[in-house]
């Protein structure tokens, strides 16, 4: 099990790190503990996921905002007096419908790991 010490010190040598590094310790618990639930739903049963990776994951998880997650509920677009947001999934890196950061992926590759399950990124599944 990763612990937020260990997080602390791999986001100590990470560019860019401010979504880690401004966030409360509540926060990066629960960013850690979604991560690796979420690197467990994927993995091949039997594989230690490296802690790296669940940092990866974590990370890209703060760094998710309200515009994803509408995406994810349908809405495409979003207007306010004049100003409009479109949302797109299309470049977004599911996997069994749980987006997984690119960087955890290339990580659990490199240790001799899998995802297990169809991954879709953008309008291609691999």
């Amino acid at each position: 099990m990763v612990n937020i010490q260990d997080a602390d010190t791999y986001f100590s040598t990470v560019l860019h790190n401010s979504e880690w590094v401004e966030a409360d310790d509540n926060t990066k618990a629960r960013a850690l503990a979604t991560a690796e639930q979420n690197l467990q739903r994927v993995v091949k049963k039997g594989f230690v996921i490296p802690n790296e990776a669940i940092f990866e994951q974590a990370i890209m998880l703060l760094r998710m905002d309200d515009s994803f997650l509408k995406a994810q509920l349908g809405q495409t677009q979003a207007s306010v007096s004049g100003i409009s947001i479109s949302y797109d999934l299309s470049k977004a890196n599911l996997v069994k419908g749980i987006p997984i950061s690119q960087v955890a992926i290339a990580i659990i590759n490199e240790a001799g790991g899998s995802i297990e399950g169809t991954t879709k990124v953008g309008r291609y599944r691999l």
